[in-house]
């Protein structure tokens, strides 16, 4: 899904419930993924691996939401 997909979802959420949908900005989206305690990384300071997330193109496909 492109961001212009992702927006115009919001879009038509945001008009068909009555509420404010919308994406995060990139401020919201680096607090959210970062922690309160500013994190680099969500998991800490330590660089991302296969056990952290799915990146690289190292497992080849998308992988479910919740798996790391």
């Amino acid at each position: 899904m492109s961001w212009y997909e992702a927006d115009a979802y919001c879009r038509w959420l945001s008009a068909t419930t009555g509420l404010d949908v919308r994406l995060p900005t990139e401020a919201q989206w680096e607090y959210a993924a970062r922690s309160q305690k500013g994190r680099k990384y969500p998991w800490g300071e330590a660089e991302p691996t296969d056990q952290h997330a799915n990146f690289g193109m190292r497992v080849g496909h998308a992988t479910p939401v919740g798996i790391y």
